[in-house]
């Protein structure tokens, strides 16, 4: 039986991090070490954390003074792991009993991803199933969160969370396209084995919403292949930010285009979506 490795970042989750740890030691799959990352808490959760540690074997408490934050807390907690395959957890979410087994069995098939449908804990959510379509995920389609498992190796080979995300937010969603990127197949479990607490970190999600077109254009920068597609980079930049940044460059991006300038790849896909943006170009 192949172990699995759950990685679990926690700052300021005293209030929730006993069950989210206790949703793991629920499972029906038995190899499993459970990775804790107290990242500088300010609250009590080291405590928590250590009492339920302290009684159970399995667990691997790091107690961290300094918060670093949430990308360099989860590549940590990989680099120490043990086991075959990866499965990210908030400390405030918690999964179902049966996750892990039968995430383990769609992995040792052929998949090099696997999610679950989720329970929003204030609202449940509409969710797809079975095989993903990963150009919903690079268009941003798909609503992902950072639970799903995959193999220590392929996490290694893409260079695991880029430290870059720490800032400005969507590190999860990144490592998804990174993995669509090398090709890697998707599946999602026709289950609601993954329960999701929405807005338990309201800081983190004003930092994302706030930094949303920086997090869209770095994503072209790292995978400009997979934005070439006029209508992919449209769909990502519709946003008014967008537009008025294209008739500010127009003169500059029309200028490099037609004369086919040695510019960078980014510049490249920037122009193709301003060729898409009508009114704009002339």
């Amino acid at each position: 039986m192949k172990k699995v490795s759950v990685i679990m970042p926690c700052y300021n989750k005293a209030e929730y991090v006993e069950e989210a740890i206790e949703s793991v030691l629920k499972q029906t799959y038995n190899n499993i070490e459970i990775i804790v990352v107290n990242d500088g808490s300010t609250d009590n959760s080291s405590e928590v954390i250590k009492s339920i540690s302290d009684r159970n074997e399995n667990i691997i408490f790091f107690d961290e003074k300094e918060n670093r934050g949430v990308v360099w807390a989860r590549n940590f907690g990989i680099a120490k792991a043990t086991g075959e395959f990866i499965l990210p957890l908030d400390a405030d979410d918690t999964i179902q009993p049966t996750f892990i087994e039968k995430a383990v069995r769609i992995l040792e098939r052929n998949s090099k991803m696997v999610i679950s449908c989720k329970n929003v804990f204030d609202k449940d959510a509409n969710d797809n199933k079975g095989l993903i379509d990963t150009q919903k995920i690079v268009l941003g389609d798909e609503i992902f969160v950072c639970t799903s498992m995959f193999r220590k190796t392929d996490f290694e080979e893409v260079g695991g969370y880029k430290e870059i995300f720490n800032k400005i937010g969507c590190e999860d969603f990144e490592l998804y396209v990174n993995f669509i990127s090398k090709g890697y197949k998707f599946y999602k479990i026709n289950e609601r084995l993954f329960n999701y607490r929405r807005n338990t970190n309201k800081n983190r999600t004003s930092i994302q919403l706030s930094n949303s077109f920086k997090i869209k254009k770095k994503i072209v920068e790292l995978y400009p292949d997979l934005f070439l597609n006029e209508k992919n980079i449209e769909i990502l930049f519709s946003s008014p930010e967008y537009i008025a940044l294209l008739q500010k460059k127009r003169k500059k991006y029309r200028k490099l285009f037609n004369t086919m300038l040695a510019v960078s790849i980014i510049e490249f896909v920037v122009f193709s979506a301003l060729i898409c943006t009508k009114g704009l170009l002339w």
